[in-house]
């Protein structure tokens, strides 16, 4: 055969174009690096944007909102001290918990493994903050407690409380009935109160059933926990202005006092505190929130309206509080500064005594212990949603 034959082509490849094409291949396409951020389909969801903003609006209106912030704001100059309050909303708070809200809702995971995807080293400190939700979960819950106890002593007689000026005096009501604290180490009166316990077991019940559904159950709930309070409150706010020597507690209650921003640093380190305690940041229960939510949620709205809905309620809840302290001091003969307490002084002495006379004090004083425990078994829900969130990317 004298046909000419092709000659066999040969190829050569640069170990250079091998390289290429390795790296080529081992660049992740966009389907795989999104696949590294999001959550797998069966992730739980909210079952609403409802839900996930009235859960969230629960997690930050607690029962600092009632007992704290009313106190640091007659203490820090009354009006004047909104000044460094919203300034600190604003360039404190608010980008916090845009930011928290953001990364849980990125990532798709709660608070240790968002922090980790940010840094590997950083996961410490995501699980370092959830214990800390942790811890003062159970603070909380032995406040809902406390708000079962009053709660049932309020039912005893709607016209009257077996604290006040008529009976026992608020206070020692509250050391020795509730407390059960001794009058001293040659007084042993037992470990704890019966009633104590029983509230303790009835708060971690009613627990256990908002959240075991994790946020299905959670969602669901919160349409009563989170909005029954503002009812209450109003309810409150109402009766109260309408007393006598109510003008003078709100007049203690706002009046301003501008050289009290320039004495010392307290207003503005109170402030800031208020913020970051009152909206819930730096604990995990937003990153975990902000999880459940879908890719494609408005957090920046969110957070402003949340925010924003939050500082409202802590101003609308000490109008609440210093009417019926005026009220209190008018009728006991005192000035309001002698009468104005913070913490559980205040929702436990003082705004019980002051409702003890009324009409009707029984009712009152349930309604008021009634939204102190929505308040409350809401964060509580919340903390501990933060944990399971956390146990469950464990794997746990």
């Amino acid at each position: 055969d004298n046909r000419p034959r092709s000659a066999p082509v040969v190829r050569f490849t640069s170990s250079r174009h091998h390289q290429a094409m390795e790296s080529m291949e081992s660049i992740p396409s966009k389907e795989d690096s999104k696949s590294d951020v999001e959550e797998p389909s069966r992730r739980e969801r909210w079952g609403s944007r409802t839900e996930f903003v009235l859960a969230t609006v629960g997690n930050c209106v607690g029962v600092g909102n009632v007992w704290r912030f009313p106190y640091l704001c007659y203490k820090n100059g009354g009006g004047t001290f909104l000044i460094p309050y919203f300034l600190a909303l604003a360039l404190v708070g608010t980008p916090i918990f845009m930011l928290e809200l953001a990364v849980g809702q990125r990532f798709g995971k709660g608070n240790a493994h968002s922090y980790q995807k940010l840094h590997k080293r950083l996961i410490g400190v995501g699980v370092a903050s959830t214990c800390m939700a942790y811890v003062t979960l159970w603070y909380y819950n032995i406040i809902v407690a406390w708000t079962i106890v009053y709660m049932a002593h309020s039912l005893r007689s709607p016209n009257r409380t077996p604290w006040g000026p008529k009976t026992v005096d608020s206070e020692r009501f509250w050391d020795h009935a509730v407390l059960w604290e001794s009058d001293g180490f040659e007084e042993f009166r037992g470990v704890t109160s019966f009633q104590l316990v029983l509230g303790s077991v009835f708060a971690w019940i009613a627990l256990f059933f908002t959240t075991k559904n994790g946020v299905k159950s959670t969602g669901k709930v919160a349409y009563v926990t989170a909005t029954l309070p503002y009812l209450l409150l109003a309810m409150l706010v109402l009766r109260g202005v309408t007393l006598k020597g109510a003008g003078e507690g709100l007049r203690f209650y706002l009046k301003p006092q501008f050289s009290k921003l320039f004495e010392s640093p307290d207003p503005w380190l109170d402030a800031a505190n208020q913020i970051i305690y009152s909206l819930g940041v730096g604990t995990g229960q937003l990153v975990a929130f902000g999880s459940y939510n879908p890719k494609d949620e408005d957090v920046v709205f969110d957070s402003v309206a949340i925010a924003g809905l939050n500082s409202f309620t802590s101003l609308f809840a000490g109008i609440a509080i210093f009417s019926i302290i005026g009220h209190k001091a008018q009728r006991d003969g005192e000035k309001v500064a002698d009468v104005v307490d913070s913490g559980e002084g205040l929702a436990f002495v003082a705004y019980p005594d002051g409702l003890s006379t009324l009409p009707g004090a029984g009712v009152w004083c349930f309604i008021f212990f009634g939204m102190l425990f929505f308040l409350a078994i809401d964060s509580s829900m919340a903390m501990l949603e933060a944990w399971m969130t956390l146990l469950a990317d464990f794997g746990l």
